[in-house]
């Protein structure tokens, strides 16, 4: 989940199987929700349980992982990753390389600024 973009339909099955935990749902009988899934997912401070929900935490691991390609040059995962896609510019010129990996997919796509590298 820290590396690739993880498919809508995979958070909609992980956040179903939290809702069930939390209700207490067994062997495929629901229970009445008694407080709107909204106000768990909220912090603790709030009035929530602090739950986060699987398909934003997955959008802040690849928002890192591109903040980390701009900013932090000297680490060797960064360079292998500059010197494969030849990021010498802007990551928006990168974007559209045809043969690009999944990785490289998903780190691209919530890190659409244009700002040099």
């Amino acid at each position: 989940m820290q590396s690739i973009m993880v498919p809508k339909g995979i958070c909609d099955s992980i956040k179903e199987m939290a809702r069930q935990l939390i209700w207490g749902a067994s062997e495929g009988k629901q229970k009445i929700a008694l407080v709107w899934w909204d106000t768990i997912c909220q912090p603790r401070s709030c009035g929530g349980l602090g739950i986060r929900c699987v398909s934003d935490q997955n959008k802040a691991f690849m928002m890192k992982l591109g903040y980390n390609i701009a900013t932090k040059t000297d680490t060797l995962w960064v360079r292998v990753l500059r010197a494969k896609y030849g990021i010498n510019e802007s990551l928006s010129e990168c974007i559209m390389w045809s043969r690009s990996s999944f990785v490289w997919k998903s780190i691209v796509k919530y890190n659409l600024y244009r700002e040099k590298i």
